[in-house]
């Protein structure tokens, strides 16, 4: 049972070198899901991507070695604590997605709760989301602070640039989509939120 979703941060690239346009990106290597599912690995591959399957406990050596990763997502707290932003110092200063973490408890203890209780439980859970919400959009951008402080370069893209990487962007999602790794449907669901959301701006 799915009693809750949180949105740990925003996932940013971060490359070895400056990414200005989608050719920047698409020529350097990149790890996007390790090992634990290639299936996102060849769906960026047909988009065009250059990528190489590495199990995380390997991914800081390979960024540390010549022919090795060079770019990946996360959010920043974790480019920071796993240390990969000292081999990785462009961030691409356009976020790409939410990374998000659901709170979830099992059919037999979600029955073994009293009903009286739930409505109260899932309220808490309710704003805790709004909470972590919250602290989450000070932690990024604290921690891509510190990445730059540490010597990184936050590449911010021109409005022109921005036009091009969200077009090539939009391409790209639709050869990927065409892997069956992703939702044609949920996908355009999503498009359509966002427009109305935009929309309204």
């Amino acid at each position: 049972v799915i009693i809750g979703w949180f949105n740990v941060g925003w996932a940013y690239f971060y490359t070895k070198k400056p990414v200005h346009d989608p050719a920047d990106l698409k020529t350097q290597k990149l790890s996007v899901a390790g090992v634990g599912l290639p299936q996102l690995s060849d769906a960026f591959k047909a988009a065009g991507f250059r990528t190489e399957d590495v199990p995380p406990d390997k991914l800081l050596q390979s960024m540390k070695t010549p022919g090795g990763v060079e770019g990946f997502y996360t959010i920043p707290m974790y480019a920071y604590a796993g240390q990969y932003y000292k081999s990785l110092p462009y961030i691409l200063d356009a976020p790409i997605c939410p990374v998000m973490a659901a709170f979830v408890i099992s059919e037999k203890s979600w029955s073994e709760i009293p009903g009286q209780y739930k409505a109260a439980m899932m309220e808490a859970v309710k704003k805790a989301e709004k909470n972590f919400t919250s602290a989450q959009r000070s932690s990024d951008s604290e921690y891509i602070n510190r990445c730059v402080e540490g010597g990184c370069t936050l590449v911010t893209l021109t409005p022109a640039e921005r036009t091009v990487m969200e077009d090539t962007l939009v391409s790209d999602a639709a050869a990927m989509i065409k892997t069956g790794l992703f939702d044609q449907a949920l996908y355009d669901d999503v498009q359509a939120l966002l427009q109305k959301s935009r929309s309204k701006k």
